[in-house]
């Protein structure tokens, strides 16, 4: 009864999970999609930071400028960060041809890591089938998938690295905590399970080991006790013998 309110209780909140996460996934790949949208018709010019607008103690904004036909625009992003870039840096803008003063900053938009968490949690089920299945190898391919869970988590951690441009983990965990900490569960769920598994054939195979060993003493044991058993009745026979000529 407990093993099925368990298997109940894994399979609801895995199917959870799976419909949170392609709806956050459907949400960032709209985000995406409307921004690209947005852009196509846009003309590209590399703009210069020349300030940061604070927002408050910690995030503040970027601001560029461009220059479309000499003259003169600005544009703030729309994201606050706490990544202070240094005032000089060149950064790629799409404007509107039909009205330059409506410009895009190329820069990372957050919204878009939705469609790195969306994956993460779709994929999660995954994992919970690796933790729950661990301990009792039913699976020959249970190492096949703990290497595939690891994997999972480089991947993840490289996608959104390559998203936000920067590998360290304490930038991404400025844009989003869930961009190092799932990663690093899906990695060591992965390493875990499979040390686990190593341990567990190690075991095997000494126990089978042992067991070969033990039946390997009875079976000498009984060739001998079946060698002595003649010997007694021979020397029986000798001593009926000797007892009848005297």
């Amino acid at each position: 009864m407990k093993a099925f309110l368990k298997s109940c209780v894994l399979n609801i909140v895995i199917i959870t999970v799976v419909v949170l996460g392609v709806i956050v996934l459907g949400l960032g790949i709209a985000i995406y999609s409307n921004e690209q949208n947005q852009i196509k018709d846009y003309e590209l010019v590399v703009g210069t930071l020349i300030a940061h607008v604070e927002m408050d103690e910690q995030y503040f904004c970027p601001t560029y400028e461009y220059s479309v036909d000499g003259k003169t625009y600005y544009v703030q992003s729309d994201y606050g960060t706490k990544v202070r870039e240094e005032v000089g840096t060149r950064q790629e803008i799409y404007y509107d041809p039909a009205n330059p003063s409506l410009a895009i900053i190329k820069e990372f938009n957050p919204d878009v890591l939705l469609i790195v968490i969306g994956l993460m949690m779709i994929c999660a089920p995954l994992v919970a089938y690796v933790v729950d299945y661990g301990d009792n190898r039913r699976d020959s391919h249970l190492d096949a998938k703990s290497v595939f869970v690891i994997a999972l988590g480089i991947a993840f951690y490289c996608l959104a690295g390559n998203l936000i441009g920067n590998y360290l983990p304490g930038t991404l965990m400025v844009y989003s905590p869930l961009l190092v900490i799932v990663p690093a569960a899906f990695v060591i769920v992965g390493i875990y399970t499979l040390v686990k598994i190593v341990i567990a054939d190690r075991k095997k195979k000494i126990h089978a080991i042992k067991k070969k060993e033990t039946i390997s003493v009875s079976t000498s044991d009984v060739v001998v006790a079946s060698e002595e058993k003649p010997k007694r009745k021979s020397t029986r026979k000798k001593k009926v013998t000797k007892a009848k000529e005297d």
